[in-house]
């Protein structure tokens, strides 16, 4: 837990959020008003608005999240950023914030949590790789990472190989020095155009292989300060990215269960017709998983993200699916929820039945 705190106050400026999250490169910042807790301000949630204007106050940009007590069991804190999909959770004591503890913590404190050591980056790894190309704009890049939810993502060069890895703090920071405007909003201050290539912008390339040990990765996420790490070939070409929210899966995988458990994270209370759609489409899917391959237990996570869209919300959906020997991801974007998940599980049955006809 990090208990030197950097808060904001609810009539604090966007742009100093930005420059906050920029320096001490940390990708939400808890709001207060007084030393009342009101929730966070996130890159995810402000990248979700296609208007942004650097002069907005942040309680105009405040989600609310779980939080947690310095009492509470570290594995429940491990599920709480696992289904709440948050990066970091608020610690409240006697309705006073205390502290911070982000997934990042959980790394640096994994060997006293749970043992890596039996796991490898091929269990665990997204074999679907999303990665942006060097000359290819920071637009199509914040776009890839807005759709998979993530504040980072790798950088290749012209043949497929990795050469960096670009964060969203870098394009913020071109952004603020006037560089790029980004689609994400009419910044003020700021109005010529520039298009900004991700290559030149990139850190450094971090990577890890299809066999090493879990627990190296987590090491390197944790000293680089980064969510995702690529997981490349002898040639370096990407093959996966293990991610934060890989291990916490790993170390919190709910019950084993008759039947393929479904686990759905990022919808409100309110999208009762998004959970019907899910669990209809959820249900028909698995009956023909199980045909199909002959597991009849397992687990799919389906994480969905909803951001807003000048024609109205779109979705990005990002699953994984685990039985037996099997260990995929598929993820979907798209205007329609129906049609974003059915993308996901017709991904999955293409895939499965092409394992069947080696």
């Amino acid at each position: 837990m990090t208990t030197e705190t950097v808060v904001l106050n609810k009539d604090a400026r966007v742009s100093e959020a930005l420059s906050k999250m920029n320096e001490l490169r940390i990708h939400q910042i808890p709001v207060v008003s007084g030393n009342e807790y009101l929730g966070v301000i996130s890159y995810s949630e402000m990248l979700r608005r296609r208007s942004l204007q650097l002069m907005a106050k942040v309680e105009n940009f405040i989600i609310n999240t779980p939080t947690t007590t310095p009492s509470t069991d570290i594995l429940d804190v491990v599920k709480m950023l696992r289904d709440s999909g948050v990066n970091a959770l608020p610690v409240i004591d006697k309705k006073k914030l205390v502290g911070i503890i982000s997934r990042l913590d959980i790394l640096r404190k994994i060997e006293s949590i749970y043992d890596l050591s039996g796991s490898r980056n091929s269990q665990i790894m997204s074999d679907n790789p999303i990665v942006v190309e060097e000359d290819e704009t920071t637009d199509v890049a914040a776009d890839h990472m807005r759709d998979m939810g993530e504040s980072e993502i790798p950088v290749v060069d012209k043949n497929g190989k990795l050469s960096g890895i670009l964060r969203m703090d870098s394009i913020v920071a071109a952004v603020k020095q006037g560089k790029d405007r980004v689609r994400y909003g009419e910044y003020i201050g700021y109005s010529d155009k520039v298009k900004v290539a991700a290559g030149s912008i990139s850190d450094s390339p971090l990577s890890v292989k299809l066999f090493d040990p879990v627990k190296e990765s987590s090491e390197l996420m944790a000293k680089h300060n980064v969510h995702i790490v690529p997981v490349v070939d002898d040639e370096q070409r990407v093959v996966g990215i293990v991610g934060v929210s890989d291990i916490l899966d790993l170390i919190s995988p709910g019950e084993e269960k008759e039947g393929v458990l479904i686990e759905v994270s990022g919808l409100t209370p309110d999208d009762d017709d998004l959970y019907d759609i899910t669990y209809f489409l959820s249900s028909k899917f698995t009956t023909k998983f199980a045909k199909l391959s002959g597991h009849n237990t397992g687990k799919l996570n389906i994480h969905v993200i909803k951001y807003k869209e000048s024609g109205g919300i779109k979705y990005s959906i990002r699953t994984r699916l685990m039985s037996g020997n099997i260990s995929m991801t598929e993820s979907s974007a798209d205007w329609n929820f129906g049609k974003c998940l059915s993308a996901v599980f017709d991904g999955y049955e293409a895939r499965i039945r092409k394992e069947k006809e080696r």
